[in-house]
This record gives structure tokens, sequence and C-alpha cells, in this order.
């Protein structure tokens, strides 16, 4: 991970998967799709997923748009998890 300060070693990503996934394969198959839409963003892409100096303006949006299309397909609720 990039870290302009050197201060972050490392982040954890909300949403990442956690140990009640081990036996939801649906919820593993889900967070991959998740992961796979926002790395196919364009922007995600050229920066290689370093895209925190530019302005917000900037930042990846398709990706996550992208992402949210395809949970909204799953039937998945906040309140399912």
């Amino acid at each position: 991970m990039y870290s302009p300060s050197g201060y972050v070693d490392a982040i954890m990503p909300i949403g990442g998967t956690t140990a009640s996934d081990g036996a939801d394969p649906i919820g593993q198959w889900t967070f991959r799709l998740a992961q796979a839409a926002i790395e196919s963003d364009p922007v995600y892409r050229e920066t290689g997923g370093n895209f925190y100096d530019l302005p917000a303006a900037e930042h990846p949006k398709q990706g996550l748009q992208f992402l949210w299309s395809i949970l909204q397909q799953t039937g998945f609720t906040f309140a399912h998890r």
C-alpha cells in the first residue's frame, strides 16, 4: 500500500471478508464481484489503486457504480448481514 508520509502500513477494507464468510460461498462470491468491480474502474486501473492524491472529483466512481448495481441485483439488504 502506498502512504506518502509512511505513517500507514496497512488498512483493512471496510466490507472485507470476515470469519463469518468462511461458510458463506455467496458472501465470498459477492465480495469478489465487488472487488473486481472497483478494480475495473478506469481511474483505479490508470493509477494502480493509488488515486488518493487526486482531487475527490477525480476519484474512481464508475467502479463503485458498477459495484452498487451488482449488489442491488443480489437481493441482499443491509439487515441480511
